[in-house]
Order: C-alpha cells, then sequence, then structure tokens
C-alpha cells in the first residue's frame, strides 16, 4: 500500500489527515486532541494513488467520536463502535502477456520453380476453447502468430495442435505431421506472468515448429 493513502476527514471543517498501513496492512492516524465537548463525525476513506495495475477501494466508512465533560474538568472520547473493522481491499492485477508461436515454412526438392512461400498456411486448433486460428505463410518462409494471455490464465494449461493447410499448390507434397503444444501461465514473485512451454512431448524454452514440404 501506498504511504499516506488513506484519509481521516473532518466532516464539518473537511480537515484532513493522512495515513498509511504498515507491513502488515494496518493502519493507524495520529492522535487527535479535542478542547471542546461535542459530536465529531469522520469520514475514512482511501485516496487513488499512482501505483499501476491496482485497483482501489472506493468505500466510505464514518465514525463518530463523543467528547464529553467528566465533571472532574476531563474531557473524554469515545469512539462509535467499529467492532467489524474497517477493511479496504486493494486488488493488484498483473499486465497481460504476450506468446509468440512462430511456424517455419522449408520447402525442398527442384529449386527451378517460382512458388512463393506466402502461398501457404497453417492453423492452430485451440484445444481449449475449440477455437481455430489460421497464420499465413510469408515470402521468407518465417511467420508468427501471437497469443494473449491475462491474470485469469494464471495456473491453467492451454493445449494446441498446430498443422498446415493444403493449399493447393501444384506438384507439391505437403507436410502431415501435426505439432502438440502447450502453454502454462505462472505468476513470479514479483507478480508478473510468465509462461512455460511443450512442444511435441518436450519442455521447450519457446515455440518454433518447422513444416517441411516437397516440390517435385
Amino acid at each position: 500500500m501506498e504511504k499516506e493513502n488513506l484519509v481521516l476527514e473532518n466532516t464539518e471543517t473537511s480537515e484532513k489527515l493522512y495515513a498509511y498501513a504498515d507491513e502488515n496492512g494496518i493502519v493507524e492516524f495520529d492522535k487527535i486532541n479535542y478542547s471542546e465537548v461535542g459530536t465529531y463525525t469522520y469520514k475514512i476513506y482511501e485516496e487513488k494513488g499512482i501505483l499501476d495495475n491496482i485497483t482501489y477501494d472506493d468505500k466510505v466508512y464514518e465514525v463518530v467520536v463523543e467528547v464529553k465533560d467528566d465533571l472532574n474538568g476531563n474531557l473524554t472520547a469515545t469512539l462509535s463502535d467499529t467492532n467489524e473493522g474497517l477493511v479496504f481491499t486493494n486488488v493488484y492485477t498483473p499486465d497481460a502477456i504476450k506468446v509468440n508461436v512462430s511456424v517455419h515454412k522449408v520447402l525442398t526438392g527442384d529449386d527451378k520453380h517460382n512458388i512463393s512461400l506466402d502461398q501457404f498456411k497453417f492453423e492452430i486448433l485451440d484445444k481449449t476453447f475449440n477455437t481455430t486460428y489460421e497464420v499465413l505463410g510469408t515470402k521468407d518462409g518465417h511467420s508468427l502468430y501471437e497469443l494473449e494471455f491475462d491474470h485469469t490464465s494464471i495456473g491453467k494449461t492451454y493445449e494446441y495442435v498446430i498443422k498446415e493447410v493444403d493449399t493447393n499448390v501444384e506438384n507439391v507434397t505437403y507436410d502431415k505431421s501435426e505439432h502438440k503444444v502447450s502453454i502454462t501461465i505462472l505468476q513470479d514473485e514479483d507478480g508478473t506472468l510468465y509462461a512455460k512451454f511443450n512442444q511435441d512431448g518436450k519442455d521447450v524454452e519457446a515455440l518454433n515448429v518447422e513444416f517441411n514440404n516437397n516440390y517435385t
């Protein structure tokens, strides 16, 4: 929690006291000295800060202090019942992460052809959501498809099957391979999301699949 983002405000005078939580999340405002008998009403709330990825609590609590004369020359202050506690809850939402799936196209055989590699395309079958994503080929044979994951994916594993689409390019034998990949989304100690990958049964640092076609 940020320093001095909790406010105790006198509802009559608008005078404010600021405080911040300790390492255990406990907040204590400085003591208030009273010189007159009366009823003092305050509202306690959290000011929105500047921390990224934080959703601030918009609750406002009202507390009342009754100051009385004990008839012995002393003033006594009694705080209204707050047995339920005053709780402010902040929610941290980490940034989403983007994962690239790299698809490499190799065309072998007779090199006396005019076939451009951007005539090929591929499919990524998302087995979790039963959705298919299309990946278009590029002239240099290197294609990228970007997947995005947010905080709702933490602890989950997503499975995909990547295969080539037969685009009926003449004299080309297509690769029938189906690459099975999985992406597991995790969160490190700093709250940042990161991904772990498995490709065709092996843990890998990045997802790179290759399809080999032959031209005759």
